[in-house]
């Protein structure tokens, strides 16, 4: 998890999963520069693995689901993020000059990103009411085989520009003591529900299904901007409709009505309605 800076307009201090926009350098088109491997290239999501994982090393240091390879040292993994975090649109509008400085790292070192070894988890778009919207894909990457296999590299550090601080925590851990946006918090629900499930059925490998073609989207109460209604929650329309195709529940309670209290203050206490009684998550 990582925390945003609380200098941030957006989510100020919060613990989030590291991330961000999908650039030039994602796309296909670039990629194929060092992959002839159609079965990636063919991915119809590519791009947005291929984000992640970048991303991801931007904001950690971390560079997660490589391909198979020799070991890079860790300065030049410390040069390739200094120097992609400070390719900005003012100096680098068309994204070439990040590009270029990427393709020729993986030219030159032979890792490359292998975007097949990334799980598809949840798709998020931000309500229709709000003035900033993001459409965001969220993806899982199995770090214990991953070490095993050589499919990471790096040394988590925070860069001081987008992350305050860099930590490895528990699901339970994260859920119960960290400053969580409302999709980060539901999110990790999910994940534990899912996790349990695997393990109760005693399989090794999780594999959940692709929601993207059908994405989470929040929505806020009717005339009131204070209060958003969460996929799974009774109010939310899509649980009006016997037709709605939503993903299986995010939570592992059969029955929850769960509402999401959007106050002025940055971080409020969330109340959660279950069919046991009301609670309050404080972020603290």
């Amino acid at each position: 998890m990582t925390e945003r800076l609380r200098s941030f307009a957006f989510f100020p201090g919060a613990m989030v999963f590291p991330g961000g926009a999908v650039e030039p350098c994602d796309a296909v088109s670039a990629a194929s520069s060092w992959s002839k491997d159609r079965r990636i290239l063919d991915i119809p999501d590519f791009s947005f693995r291929h984000a992640a994982i970048r991303e991801t090393f931007e904001e950690t240091g971390l560079l997660v689901s490589l391909s198979s390879s020799p070991k890079v040292s860790q300065e030049d993994l410390r040069l390739l993020r200094r120097d992609l975090s400070a390719f900005r649109k003012e100096n680098d509008p068309s994204g070439a000059l990040k590009t270029e400085r990427l393709l020729s790292f993986f030219k030159s070192s032979g890792l490359h990103p292998d975007v097949g070894h990334l799980v598809p988890f949840a798709r998020w778009i931000t309500p229709v009411r709000e003035t900033r919207r993001f459409d965001t894909f969220f993806f899982t990457c199995e770090m214990d085989s991953s070490a095993e296999n050589g499919h990471a590299q790096g040394i988590c550090e925070s860069d001081g520009q987008e992350t305050a601080r860099i930590v490895w925590m528990s699901l339970q851990d994260t859920i119960n003591s960290c400053r969580l946006p409302a999709p980060t918090w539901y999110l990790l629900q999910h994940l534990q529900g899912q996790l349990q499930r695997t393990k109760d059925k005693n399989s090794r490998e999780w594999q959940p299904a692709n929601t993207f073609d059908c994405p989470w989207i929040p929505e806020f109460a009717p005339n009131d901007n204070t209060l958003l209604y969460l996929p799974s929650d009774a109010l939310h329309s899509s649980q009006q409709s016997a037709h709605s195709e939503l993903p299986d529940k995010p939570l592992p309670l059969q029955k929850q009505r769960l509402h999401i209290n959007r106050l002025t203050e940055p971080y409020p206490q969330w109340k959660v309605k279950l069919e046991t009684g009301d609670f309050c998550l404080d972020g603290k």
